[in-house]
């Protein structure tokens, strides 16, 4: 049987995605690792995070901040089942839940205080309350009305030191960050302290008073065979990327209540005040506060179901160190 030239071609072309020696490259492939339940959940709690941090825009922060916290309980709740599932545990298992529960414990007191944190934040929220409602509708100021507003923002001036500090001292965190490492125990104690060690380092961020700050060094896991290690790292890369033209690591609100306050303070120190820039920052501060006050409490709920699921999980290891 003869071909035309366009056949041959064709055929030519067909040729060149049909593997050389087939049989000899099929008996090379190495069959894929199986995954774990934990991975599996964990690497979707891993994704969705991403995905909702990429479409996230300053007025959904919050939505995402708590989303992140809710994984990591979620990230606890994993971890609970798949100890209760692990079987029994050997003597050479005692050093990997020792180390996990010293990162344990550190988790626990960066818990507490990004608590402190959010009362902070809460507190200088109520402040600029009383300044706005102090300066709305006055046309002229009586001296001793000036005098509360001055006391007022200078007092947020404090907090504003205060929480910058608490921002460069975050020493329990950054410990944990540089010095938790890859364990063998079923990857949940190393994923489940990764994902939370993250979420509480942006939320620490979020809460900083300062207009620019990146994100604590994270941790990266040094095995990188599991899903969640990998979605993990894309997640870190994404927000640090989102954090050069957004405010997805720091509260879009919080970082607007530092600049009206900033302006408050110029306007009443040089006593020269712009009826129209007065409207403007009252406004702002009225808009941003309310926000603030809307996002606080279940900020401050989440963290504190984050901190009872870390108890839980340490209450579990401890349980399982006395029967090994």
């Amino acid at each position: 049987m003869k071909y035309s030239s366009s056949s041959s071609s064709i055929l030519r072309s067909l040729s060149f995605g049909i593997p050389m020696r087939l049989s000899a490259a099929s008996s090379a492939v190495v069959p894929l690792p199986i995954r774990s339940s934990f991975d599996r959940q964990l690497t979707a709690e891993l994704d969705a995070l991403q995905l909702s941090s990429s479409a996230s825009s300053n007025e959904s922060h919050y939505s995402w901040i708590l989303q992140a916290l809710k994984a990591s309980t979620t990230a606890q709740q994993i971890t609970l089942a798949s100890l209760a599932n692990h079987g029994p545990l050997q003597d050479s298992d005692r050093k990997i839940i020792d180390q996990y529960l010293d990162s344990n414990i550190r988790m626990l007191d960066a818990c507490n205080e990004l608590t402190v944190r959010i009362e902070l934040v809460h507190n200088y929220v109520e402040s600029l309350r009383v300044v706005s409602h102090l300066l709305e509708g006055s046309a002229e100021l009586h001296p001793a009305t000036l005098a509360r507003i001055g006391g007022a923002l200078d007092s947020c001036r404090v907090m504003e030191r205060r929480g910058k500090e608490m921002a460069n001292s975050s020493s329990g965190l950054k410990k944990i960050l540089r010095q938790m490492q890859d364990s063998r125990l079923g990857e949940m104690l190393s994923g489940s302290m990764a994902l939370t060690s993250t979420v509480c380092a942006i939320l620490e961020n979020a809460l900083s008073f300062k207009s620019k700050r990146g994100l604590l060094p994270l941790m990266q896991p040094r095995s990188q065979k599991t899903s969640w290690s990998c979605s993990l790292q894309q997640l870190q890369n994404g927000v640090k990327e989102q954090g050069k033209t957004s405010s997805i690591i720091g509260l879009f609100e919080l970082q607007q209540l530092v600049k009206v306050s900033k302006s408050l303070r110029d306007q009443m120190k040089h006593r020269k005040q712009n009826d129209h820039q007065l409207r403007v920052d009252v406004e702002e501060m009225k808009r941003s506060c309310g926000k603030m006050e809307e996002g606080i409490k279940p900020l401050e709920e989440s963290v504190k179901e984050l901190y009872r699921s870390l108890i839980s999980v340490r209450m579990a290891l401890l349980g399982i160190l006395s029967q090994i």
